[in-house]
C-alpha cells in the first residue's frame, strides 16, 4: 500500500514525544507499505543535516515543505477571527497546502496519515481515505495551562481551548479512523462517536534502552522534553512530592531528569 504520511514538523533528530512517536512509527510501516513523508517545515527552525539521510533509509520519498514566515503570521492573525485553533494555524500556510496537494495527486496514495490536528487542514477535503492521529487532547491541555497561567495569560489558554475542543470535534467526521495515546486522552475528545477512537500507546525502543554494566550514579531517571509544560509539571511533582516518599527508605536516593529544552 502506499501510505502518504503528512506531520507538522520534521520527524528528526527526536527531541520531542511527537518525532519519536511517527518516526518508530514510519519504522514500522515502512516493512509492510511505502512510505511518502511530507514533513511542514517552520520558517524559524533549521533543518538537520542529517534529517533527509535517515528518513530516506525506510521512506520511499521525503518531502520537506517550509512554511513562509509572512503568511504564517497572516495565518496565525487570520486565526484571531475564524475558528482555526492557533495551534493548527501556526502550522497551515495556503502555498505550503498548495504544494501537498500536489504532491499527493502525484503520487496517488491508497491511505493518508496525519499525525496531530496541527496538519489537518493539509488534508481535510482529500478523498482518499484518512487516519488522524490526536496523540493528546490539545484542549484539555489548554485548558490545564489555563488554570496555571497568570492573569494576563489565562484567558488566551481558555480560549484556545474552546477552540480546540471545537475543532476536535469536527475534524472527527472528515478522517475514516482515529487513533490517540492513552484512554485518558481519548475521554476528552468531545465527539459522540469517540468510542471509536483507537488506544495506541507509546512504547520504549529497547534497542536503546537497555541494562548496561556502569557504574551507578541515580536511582531514578526522569528523560522528556522539559520545554514542554505537562513534562515539566510531572518532573516537579516527582522531586516535590515523591521523592520525600523515596527518601523514607532510600534515604540517599538521586533523580536524575534529562531532556532536550530545560527551563530551570
Amino acid at each position: 500500500m502506499k501510505l502518504f504520511v503528512i506531520t507538522s514538523r520534521i520527524p528528526f533528530p527526536l527531541d520531542k514525544g511527537d518525532k519519536l512517536r511517527i518516526y518508530h512509527q514510519l519504522k514500522e510501516l515502512s516493512k509492510h507499505h511505502k512510505i511518502y513523508l511530507c514533513a511542514i517545515k517552520s520558517p524559524l527552525i533549521k533543518e538537520h543535516k542529517i534529517s533527509r539521510e535517515v528518513l530516506n533509509e525506510f521512506c520511499q520519498e521525503v518531502f520537506f515543505i517550509k512554511q513562509s514566515l509572512l503568511l504564517t503570521i497572516f495565518s496565525l492573525l487570520k486565526s484571531f477571527f475564524n475558528e482555526l485553533p492557533f495551534q493548527t494555524a501556526l502550522f497551515t500556510e495556503f502555498r505550503a497546502k498548495k504544494r501537498v496537494n500536489h504532491i499527493i495527486d502525484k503520487i496517488k496514495p491508497d491511505h493518508i496519515y496525519c499525525q496531530l490536528t496541527r496538519a489537518a487542514e493539509y488534508v481535510k477535503d482529500r478523498k482518499e481515505t484518512k487516519t488522524i492521529d490526536y496523540m493528546d487532547a490539545f484542549s484539555k491541555g489548554m485548558e490545564r495551562r489555563a488554570l496555571k497561567s497568570n492573569i494576563f495569560t489565562k484567558w488566551l489558554y481558555k480560549w484556545e481551548s474552546l477552540k480546540q475542543k471545537n475543532y476536535e470535534k469536527s475534524i472527527f467526521e472528515v478522517f475514516n479512523t482515529h487513533c490517540i495515546i492513552s484512554e485518558e486522552d481519548k475521554k476528552h475528545i468531545s465527539h459522540h462517536k469517540r468510542n471509536l477512537i483507537h488506544i495506541v500507546p507509546n512504547g520504549v525502543d529497547f534497542d536503546h534502552f537497555r541494562p548496561k554494566n556502569t557504574k551507578l550514579k541515580y536511582d531514578l531517571v526522569f528523560v522528556g522534553n522539559m520545554g514542554y509544560a505537562p513534562n515539566i509539571d510531572a518532573a516537579v511533582f516527582l522531586c516535590q512530592k515523591i521523592l520525600p516518599l523515596i527518601h523514607k527508605k532510600i534515604p540517599n536516593a538521586k533523580i536524575l531528569i534529562a531532556g532536550a529544552q530545560p527551563t530551570y
